[in-house]
C-alpha cells in the first residue's frame, strides 16, 4: 500500500531532524575540535541539511541565517558569535529533544 504525502513528509521530517540533532549534540559537546573552524564546519553541515528540507524544519531558520545565506561568504567567528551559535544549538535541542 502507498504511503500518504503526510507520512513521508512526517518520515524526511523526522530523519532531517535527527541528522541535526546528531549534528548538534557534537557541536555543543565539543566531539568536533572546538576550533572556531570546525564549529564552523559543523553549522555547515546543519545549513546543508536545512537547504536540503528547509520546508521541513523551519525552526532551523534563525539558526541558519546567523551564519548568513551565502555559502562561499567568509564569515569571521568571534567569541561573541562563537556563544550566540553555541546558546542556539543549546536552545535547539531543549526544543528538540530525542524520542528515545
Amino acid at each position: 500500500m502507498a504511503r500518504s504525502r503526510k507520512t513521508r513528509l512526517g518520515e524526511r521530517r523526522s530523519l532531517a531532524v535527527g541528522l541535526v540533532r546528531r549534528m548538534l549534540r557534537r557541536v555543543v559537546a565539543g566531539d568536533l575540535d572546538p576550533s572556531h573552524l570546525d564549529l564552523y564546519q559543523g553549522y555547515a553541515q546543519v545549513r546543508a541539511i536545512y537547504l536540503d528540507d528547509s520546508e521541513l524544519l523551519g525552526d532551523l531558520k534563525a539558526l541558519v541565517d546567523l551564519l548568513g545565506t551565502n555559502s562561499s561568504e567568509e564569515i569571521r567567528l568571534n567569541e561573541a558569535l562563537r556563544e550566540q551559535m553555541l546558546a542556539m544549538a543549546r536552545e535547539w535541542l531543549l526544543q528538540h529533544p530525542s524520542a528515545a
